[in-house]
Formats: structure tokens, sequence, C-alpha cells
């Protein structure tokens, strides 16, 4: 009968529609950071909802949801637009003293850590041999350090907790809702205009994903425009403890830290672990690739610890020489919440 062979038509074209639609959409989970200078108001959309979040230049943002279409475009706010509660200006301020006290901190601690590792090395070298007084002063050192430790811990939780006020700022007040019209205008008022339309808003980035997972959005701003480059944060890809490199010299370089190396093509990027033990030093060089083969390009020295990863980008350096620049962003591991067990069962406290 035709109207049956009608209606499977309509539904295997309906379903063909949905498979398609669901192939184009992806379910993410991500965190975004800016290369150069902070992104403030920046807008995606999921589903009817509107999410609005600021994008720093120093840390990566909390992570955020998404399910919807591939790509997911980013518009930004205008910046006439964006308005400061006075709550949020007061923990922003609070977060760069943090951020000096840490940086000084982290000055302080040094060379105390330089000569932990001195003695320890001569305890080890040397045995019994080791003049009676070095255990003493390594004793001593080990717990100034671990009292400077405990200072820095609370230091960084006090800054995560200001930059969750900073990037989490309240939600503005609702603008007042516009008189209704009287119901012959109804009939004749025009659609109203859809959100990405609004003036005050502009396009960003348009952000394609690989497929679902969890992603580190980078975003370059240039004089053509914003670009993304997506890196997969999947579970062990850039596991805490560990460096992750990403070249943007120009040229082939070769990181060393020992005997662990990556290679790098440009606009490559890879992990690697120095082969140190946790709180011990560690030395590296990058090498560029010129005429003459690899050449040394930069000299650094890191401090492994094992609840840190960082982030480097790699950077042309001056012109007609073999050198790079660097840029790192630190991510320290956050403690887990507290669990906290009631009536009801297990539950994260807050």
């Amino acid at each position: 009968m035709p109207l049956p062979r009608l209606a499977l038509l309509l539904l295997g074209a309906t379903l063909a529609a949905q498979a398609a639609d669901d192939a184009s959409r992806v379910r993410v989970t991500f965190r975004a950071l800016s290369f150069e200078g902070p992104i403030l108001g920046a807008v995606y959309e999921e589903g009817k909802a509107f999410r609005s979040f600021d994008i720093s230049s120093d840390c990566f943002t909390p992570e955020h949801g998404y399910v919807g279409p591939n790509p997911l475009r980013l518009d930004q706010k205008q910046l006439e637009e964006i308005e400061e509660a006075p709550e949020t200006l007061a923990a922003r301020t609070e977060l760069n003293q943090a951020q000096l006290r840490i940086q000084a901190l982290a000055k302080e601690m040094e060379p105390i850590q330089e000569q932990i590792a001195l003695l320890g090395s001569e305890l080890r070298e040397r045995g019994q041999k080791a003049k009676p007084s070095t255990a003493g002063q390594l004793s001593q050192l080990e717990t100034q350090l671990e009292e400077l430790n405990r200072r820095m811990g609370a230091l960084t939780k006090a800054a995560g907790q200001a930059r969750e006020k900073v990037l989490n700022p309240p939600p503005r007040p609702a603008r007042p809702e516009p008189k209704k019209p009287k119901k012959e205008d109804v009939a004749k008022k025009p659609p109203a205009p859809k959100p990405e339309d609004h003036a005050n808003l502009r396009p960003l980035a348009d952000v394609t994903f690989p497929g679902d997972g969890r992603y580190l959005l980078l975003i370059l701003r240039g004089p053509a425009g914003s670009k993304v480059n997506v890196i997969d944060d999947k579970e062990g890809a850039f596991p805490f403890g560990s460096m992750q490199f990403i070249n943007l010299a120009g040229v082939p370089v070769e990181i060393r830290f020992g005997s662990a190396t990556l290679a790098l093509k440009p606009n490559g990027k890879g992990v690697l672990r120095a082969g140190v033990a946790n709180n011990s030093y560690a030395d590296g060089e990058i090498h560029t690739q010129g005429d003459d083969g690899l050449q040394l390009g930069y000299s650094m020295r890191t401090f492994q610890q094992d609840d840190v990863r960082t982030l480097y980008f790699l950077m042309p350096g001056e012109p007609g020489s073999h050198g790079v620049r660097l840029k790192g962003v630190e991510e320290r591991r956050m403690p887990d919440a507290p669990v906290k067990i009631t009536d009801a069962g297990t539950k994260p406290g807050k």
C-alpha cells in the first residue's frame, strides 16, 4: 500500500537525519588558556543556554562541559559591557597578592633546596666519613623546608579560592523586563533577536574537537583572528609530574633531560618527564635544528614536583640565532574533596 511505504520512507529519512546530527555532536569537557593576555567575557552556547567565563593567560579555567555541535563557537562580550562586581575586584586583588607571595616564597625556598641537595649528596658519597655536623644541618634545613612547604600549600589554596571567585563571578543582576505590549501589538512584534546576533557579542574562535573526551584549549590571538590549539587531556596523556612542550619556534627542536629526549617538529607537541626524584632539580637543554645540525638554543633547570605539571611553549629567539624563548604555565594538582559520612551514605564534602 502506498501510505505505509511513504511512512517507512519518511521514518528512514528521519532516522538518517538524526544519525547525521548525532555524528556531528560531541560530548566534551574542556579547560581554556589564553596564550597572550586574558580574554574577558568569553561566551559559548549549549542548547538554549549561554555560558559565560573569563580566560586567563596565567592559569587554565575551571572545567566546562559541552554537549552540542562540532565545532564549538566561542564569542566574546564587548569590553564596555563587562562590569566586575566589588567582590570580584577584591578577589582579583587577593589573587595578585597571593601570587606575589608565592613567587617570593619560591625564591626563599631555592637556596634551601640547593643546600639540602648538596648535603644529601655529601652524605651519600662520603657516608661515615662525612662531617658529624652535616646530618644535623641537613635535618635543620629539612625542617625549614617543611615549614615553607606548609606555607606554600596554604598560599596555593588561598590563590586557588581567589582564582575561582575571579573566574566564576556572581551573576549580574537581571535587567528589568520590558513592559508587555498591548494585545493588538503582539501580532506585529518582530521575532526576538538571538543572543549570538546581539551587538554586544563578537566572534572569537571556532573550536573543532577530534571527538568526545577531555581537552585543554590554547587560544592564540593574532591580527587575522584567533586560533585554538586543542590538546588531548585524557587520563595519562599529560600526567602530573611531567612537562608538555608545544613547539611554536618554527624549526625542529630536541629537548633533553639526561637520557630522556623529545624531538618535535614545528607546531608539534609532546610530553616528557625529567628522570629525577620528587623535590629535586633537573637540568635540561633545548637544541634547535640549523644548517650545521642541532645547536644549543636554551638551557633550563627545573624543580621536579610530582603534584605539578607544566605546559611549556617554545617560541623563536633573536633573528639569526639558534636561541628559543620559553613560556611556562604550571598547574598544581588540587587536593581531593574531603569525604563526609552521613546516614544516607558517603558523600563528598563541600
